[in-house]
């Protein structure tokens, strides 16, 4: 067998290894494509109370006392703490607000 020879052959097998991976890659890709298409569903077959289910309203800040802590922007949900962080002289509230909400 000459070198020219061997090079070529290495070079055909290549290629054919090549060619297997990627059909092989193409027949995956085409199985999961048909895997999605049983299992989602467009926003537009929905009906209207099965669009209803798929949300949900944050309520994170709802009910709740803003405080300006040092430029942040703090929320407070309990009404008695809110109330008793309006009570502390502003001096002191600065300490509470420091050691509450920065710690």
């Amino acid at each position: 067998m000459t070198p020219g020879t061997h090079e070529e052959r290495i070079r055909h097998t290549f290629d054919s290894f090549c060619k297997r991976v990627l059909k092989r890659e193409a027949i995956n890709i085409q199985q999961h494509m048909k895997w999605l298409n049983n299992r989602e569903v467009t926003f537009s077959v929905l009906s209207a109370g099965e669009m209803a289910g798929l949300t949900a309203t944050d309520e994170y800040f709802k009910g709740a006392y803003i405080f300006d802590v040092f430029g942040e922007s703090v929320g407070v949900t309990d009404a008695d703490l809110a109330e008793a962080l309006n009570a502390i002289p502003v001096e002191r509230r600065d300490i509470v607000y420091r050691r509450i909400f920065l710690i």
